[in-house]
């Protein structure tokens, strides 16, 4: 219940602040950036592969027969050499092998449940590819968001430092005020190339991940986009639909049908078949005899128990990975929901700063024109806006990302 509230609660206040954000101009979604990491993964070629050949093996086991047919040939002679005088036998057959009971039906829930761990397979690999260039994305605004703050700063500092050489001329401010303004200037101009060293090297790496280095826009990723994909679900609900999760639980399926298949298999395969017999001796006509052959083997403890305990061992593997599983994305859940919980209050604060702030600087401006404010006062002003308005708009990036990585979690592209 307290989950449920819990989440709820983050929704209604995703919806409201959605509409409080400004959107910028999209360039490429998140989404489309996932779906083009993806749609390059090598990995998925070789999933798909997997999967298909889950396909035709279970469409193969809906054979007649578990095997081939077998041939067999004989020839005998036991003439003299240099005489005629003996018997020419000639023996083929052809058999098949036999399903045992149920061991049919057993081997094609087998390969279907290899075709199911190959599907949540596939789908647990895209989920980690799109964590993937989430993380990217995130990185990748954030620096940019960073160069563009540095730039607003530069130019008013360059304004301020042309002013300041004016008033320092004029007498008005002495010179180390001038050189105050200076020095934040270049400081400035060295965290800048900074700056715009790290926005290069997160587009690479996003150039890597989907082949075109533009900075994904997380605009469309708000409350809305969460509400609709998980509205009302408890967190334990939500585990259930975790990529991670699915795939385990596959895992410990096909493991169940490969003990079902092996106790079906007790023995090998009988077979049955048909023998034709030819033989011939000097001055006889030809005898020829036709027959049926039926090979069984026994049961035997030494083939059987070591096949029954490996599917067990595999069994108990799979049920214990898929707990551990369970406990893990249960906590990054929870993890989760703090995260947004912590974001969308941090993006609450940052703004209300902001704004704070902003009134303050606009009175600081006008005092330092009137000559009532001394410059390093207006300049510090100026920096603590800067990087208040910094702070909020990677508040609402981390608000998002925190969004877009319930939405992956949960098995959707946001």
């Amino acid at each position: 219940m307290v989950a449920r509230t819990a989440w709820r609660s983050l929704g209604v206040a995703a919806f409201v602040w959605g509409g409080v954000m400004a959107r910028p101009a999209m360039a490429v979604s998140l989404h489309q950036a996932i779906r083009d990491a993806w749609a390059q993964d090598p990995l998925r070629q070789s999933l798909m592969v997997d999967r298909q050949a889950a396909d035709n093996n279970a469409d193969a086991a809906r054979s007649w027969f578990p095997g081939g047919p077998i041939l067999s040939g004989q020839y005998y002679d036991d003439h003299a050499l240099g005489s005629n005088q003996g018997y020419t036998t000639y023996q083929t057959g052809v058999a098949v092998p036999l399903w045992l009971p149920g061991q049919r039906s057993a081997t094609i829930r087998q390969e279907q449940a290899g075709g199911g761990v190959a599907t949540a397979h596939l789908a647990m690999e895209r989920m980690v590819m799109a964590v993937r260039v989430l993380r990217a994305a995130l990185g990748g605004a954030t620096a940019r968001l960073n160069v563009q703050s540095l730039q607003d700063e530069r130019r008013a500092l360059v304004e301020i430092e042309s002013s300041a050489r004016h008033l320092m001329d004029a007498g008005e401010i002495s010179s180390s005020d001038h050189a105050a303004v200076a020095s934040d200037l270049e400081a400035v101009e060295g965290r800048l190339t900074e700056a715009r060293e790290r926005l290069a090297d997160e587009r690479a790496g996003l150039e890597e991940l989907t082949g075109q280095s533009d900075i994904p826009e997380l605009d469309e990723v708000d409350g809305h986009a969460l509400a609709a994909v998980r509205g009302g679900a408890t967190v334990e609900q939500a585990v259930d639909h975790d990529p991670r999760l699915r795939f385990a639980h596959a895992q410990v399926v096909a493991a169940r049908a490969s003990d079902d298949l092996a106790r079906r298999s007790f023995m090998p395969n009988p077979e049955v078949g048909v023998d034709a017999i030819h033989e011939k001796q000097y001055g006889s006509p030809w005898n020829t005899r036709v027959g049926v052959q039926l090979t069984v083997p026994l049961p035997s403890e030494a083939r059987n128990v070591p096949m029954r305990m490996k599917a067990v061992r595999e069994i108990a593997a799979a049920e214990r990975e898929e707990r551990q599983t369970r406990r893990a994305v249960r906590a990054d859940y929870s993890r989760a929901l703090a995260r947004l919980a912590a974001s969308l209050d941090i993006l609450r604060h940052a703004s209300g700063r902001d704004r704070v702030l902003a009134r303050r600087i606009e009175d600081l401006r006008k005092g330092w024109v009137t000559g009532e404010t001394p410059v390093i006062e207006y300049l510090r002003a100026r920096q603590a806006g800067l990087e208040a308005r910094l702070q909020q708009q990677t508040a609402s990036v981390e608000w998002r990302g925190a969004i877009a990585q319930m939405m992956i979690m949960a098995g959707e592209t946001p």
